[in-house]
C-alpha cells in the first residue's frame, strides 16, 4: 500500500466481495462528476478492452501502489453506463482480472481509496454520506465503520 491515504476520515468499508455487485452499486455512492483510477497486472483482455476504451488523461494525481511488476493505470469517468459495462464484465471474471487497485475522486478531492481490491477494507472520505455507504453495505453484505487517519 501507499504511505499516504487519499483524504484524512472517512468510512471503512469491510467485506466487499463480489465485484459485478459491487460495480453495478458503485454509481448511486459517487457524486457526478466522479473519476475512477483503476490498477492492474493481470486485467482480462476484455476488461482491459473496455478500460483503454474509456480512458481518459488524469485530472488529478493518484499514487500507486506497490504491485510488481507495476501495473497498467486507467483513469476513467465514472458514468453509470461505463460501471454496468464494467459490472458484466466483473461477472465473468475473477476479481483481480478486473483490477488490482480501485480510487475515485473529484476535481476537488479523492473520494475512495482501495488497494487490494476486493481482499482489504475500502476507505471513503468524509463527503460521501453515511445513508449511501450503509444502502451499498447493505446490497454487498458488508460492514462499515468510521475510520481516521493515523
Amino acid at each position: 500500500m501507499t504511505e499516504q491515504p487519499l483524504f484524512k476520515s472517512g468510512w471503512e468499508v469491510a467485506g466487499i466481495r463480489d465485484g459485478e455487485k459491487f460495480f453495478r452499486s458503485l454509481h448511486q455512492l459517487l457524486p457526478t462528476p466522479a473519476y475512477l483510477v483503476l490498477e492492474g497486472t493481470s486485467i482480462a483482455r476484455d476488461v482491459r478492452a473496455l478500460l483503454q476504451t474509456a480512458a481518459v488523461p488524469p485530472r488529478r494525481h493518484i499514487p500507486v501502489g506497490t504491485i510488481f511488476p507495476r501495473p497498467t493505470t486507467y483513469h476513467i469517468p465514472a458514468s453509470e453506463s461505463f460501471l454496468l459495462a464494467l459490472a458484466d464484465l466483473a461477472a465473468k471474471h475473477a476479481e483481480a482480472e478486473v483490477c488490482d487497485h480501485l480510487h475515485a475522486y473529484d476535481d476537488s478531492r479523492g473520494l475512495l481509496q482501495w488497494y487490494d481490491a476486493f481482499d482489504l477494507s475500502m476507505l471513503v472520505e468524509d463527503s460521501i454520506p453515511e445513508d449511501g455507504i450503509r444502502e451499498l453495505c447493505d446490497v454487498l453484505g458488508a460492514t462499515y465503520r468510521r475510520w481516521q487517519a493515523g
